[in-house]
């Protein structure tokens, strides 16, 4: 499939971002989305998913980190393992991890350059270019894993499940991880709705691991499950966190097996392994950590053992950049990737329980900017009651962002009915509430920095793409104020 040497990495890349992408401009509907293309695709590359187990991971929050963690105990009890995940925070070769680490640039390059070739035929025996950035992506890590001679890959979900790229793929267990509204235009304006789409990902007769959802998604979900007679395993009701400690250090829970128990004998003492620390912050995440930890319980039934002895020594060092990342003390600056209503919850419950800095700050500035198909109103109607300075910017990489005169008029339509404003002109609201746009995230956080005090806290949030283009900048602020501290 190869064509010799290949070409430079950033020109392969732009042709990979110039095909159709729905990270950048999502579909209407999802209707848009097809699998043929992608299963012929793969045909014509030898099958490469078919050549190693999978645990397939989807939801609307949570499946990064939960595939994270699940790679990670895998990884620790001695398997060769793949992780794909999407989108990318910085590099786009963060999307393909084996043992933990993504792949090379010079590797990436070749994996690009192979496929595309095998794209080109299909797009000439198409008579047209349906297959996407994200398809492309997702061949990629099939083909990467492949190669690598996985002994087992964990593939995140891109949209939905149903009609995802990755759905062609079968898995050796199923885990759902939580179900919201989001992505309503593509999957749907109601939770059940929502969740007949992830639960597309469920194949018959293989075991199905899911998180506390909503009754009428759990609902959806079990009919899904017995129509193709898939066993269900439920947090809080076959397996159980207990003993949750959250700390300004991270999480700490216990994990019980209970009705899990009887999927296959455990490899560990008795039914329950205590005292297991994340270096994570947030509850939500304890609940990751045990999703991860039950679908290592069901591996073991099919053949990978230790994973349950790895389970506490692989979680006690995984990381997950931009969730709830402190990346400052003095001042304290949090950045979080929280994307819709439900993400915006657990960020707020956590700065609240888990970070002392965040009660006793002297000022909260929120650095906020939102992609164009989220609940904005919804998000910022969570935020704006907790911060006193509130700056909105756009970020400029990708063009999915929300201009910020929108997320203007939600501020102010809050603060009205909240009476903190009863007019609306375009003055600052008052002393104790500041609102300011500023046109580039960059210019956004210069304006910041120059205003934080050692006692202030900063939380930058709203997308994942404003993360990714302010971690460097902000780091470096922080990086260079130190080194001029330890210099004066």
């Amino acid at each position: 499939m190869g064509s010799g040497q290949p070409n430079a990495l950033g020109h392969l890349i732009e042709w990979l971002t110039g095909r159709i992408n729905y990270e950048r401009q999502p579909p209407r509907q999802a209707t848009y989305f097809r699998l043929d293309a992608m299963r012929e695709l793969l045909k014509r590359m030898g099958d490469p998913h078919q050549q190693y187990p999978i645990v397939h991971v989807a939801g609307t929050k949570g499946k990064g980190s939960v595939t994270k963690m699940t790679a990670a105990i895998l990884r620790a009890a001695g398997y060769r393992t793949g992780a794909y995940t999407s989108p990318h925070l910085f590099h786009l070769n963060e999307r393909f991890e084996v043992n933990g680490s993504p792949i090379s640039d010079k590797e990436l390059a070749e994996l690009i350059d192979n496929v595309r070739e095998v794209v080109t035929t299909c797009d000439t025996d198409f008579g047209d270019a349906r297959l996407t950035f994200f398809d492309i992506c997702t061949a990629l890590a099939f083909l990467c894993f492949a190669r690598h001679r996985v002994e087992v890959a964990v593939i995140e979900v891109g949209l939905g499940g149903r009609l995802d790229s990755t759905n062609v793929c079968q898995s050796t267990v199923s885990i759902i991880t939580s179900i919201s509204l989001d992505h309503t235009r593509q999957l749907g304006n109601t939770v059940s709705a929502i969740a007949r789409e992830k639960a597309g990902i469920i194949k018959r007769g293989v075991p199905v691991i899911i998180g506390a959802l909503p009754p009428e998604a759990e609902l959806v979900i079990g009919d899904v499950a017995r129509d193709c007679g898939a066993p269900v395993f439920r947090l809080g009701n076959d397996f159980l966190i207990d003993d949750l400690v959250l700390t300004e250090n991270g999480t700490q829970f216990s994990f019980e097996l209970g009705g899990l128990a009887a999927c296959a004998p455990s490899t560990v003492a008795g039914t329950r392994i205590q005292d297991i620390c994340l270096p994570l912050l947030g509850a939500h995440q304890a609940d990751n950590a045990t999703l991860a930890i039950a679908a290592a319980h069901v591996l073991e039934s099919q053949g990978f053992l230790g994973l349950l002895h790895a389970a506490p020594a692989a979680l006690a060092s995984v990381g997950h950049a931009g969730r709830i990342q402190i990346v400052s003390t003095r001042p304290t600056i949090v950045l979080d990737v929280a994307h819709n209503v439900a993400a915006v919850q657990a960020l707020l419950y956590t700065l609240q329980s888990q970070i002392p800095a965040w009660n006793s700050a002297r000022k909260r500035w929120l650095v906020l900017s939102i992609s164009r198909d989220k609940d904005y109103r919804g998000m910022i109607g969570l935020m704006t009651p907790h911060f006193d300075e509130i700056v909105l910017t756009q970020f400029v990489e990708n063009p999915r962002a929300r201009p910020t005169a929108d997320l203007r008029a939600a501020v102010r339509e809050h603060w009205d009915s909240a009476s903190h404003r009863a007019d609306h002109s375009n003055e600052p609201p008052t002393a104790d509430y500041c609102l300011r746009e500023i046109e580039s995230p960059s210019q956004a956080w210069t304006m910041v920095w120059e205003r934080l005090r050692p006692d202030d806290f900063c939380c930058v949030t709203g997308s994942l793409f404003l993360v990714a283009e302010l971690t460097g900048l902000i780091e470096k602020s922080v990086r260079d104020r130190i080194e001029l501290n330890i210099e004066s």
